[in-house]
């Protein structure tokens, strides 16, 4: 997953009293490489999956190539 940001900045305005506005826009962009295969139904990813605890917070190391 990556996040498209776009800052739009209007150009500064040579007359009086003109109220102008900045926009910003954050896209998420869902990225799947061509090189990886598709879900095979039979192997559980999920059992793949380890949740370790360490002192105040947890890990998840996925060794599937989708992490």
């Amino acid at each position: 997953m990556f996040y498209f940001n776009i800052r739009e900045i209007p150009p500064k305005s040579s007359k009086p009293n003109v109220l102008q506005i900045a926009l910003q826009t954050r896209i998420k962009l869902f990225y799947r490489p061509a090189a990886l295969p598709a879900l095979d139904p039979s192997i559980r990813w999920q059992h793949q999956l380890t949740l370790t605890r360490t002192s105040d917070s947890y890990t998840v190391k996925n060794p599937t190539p989708y992490s």
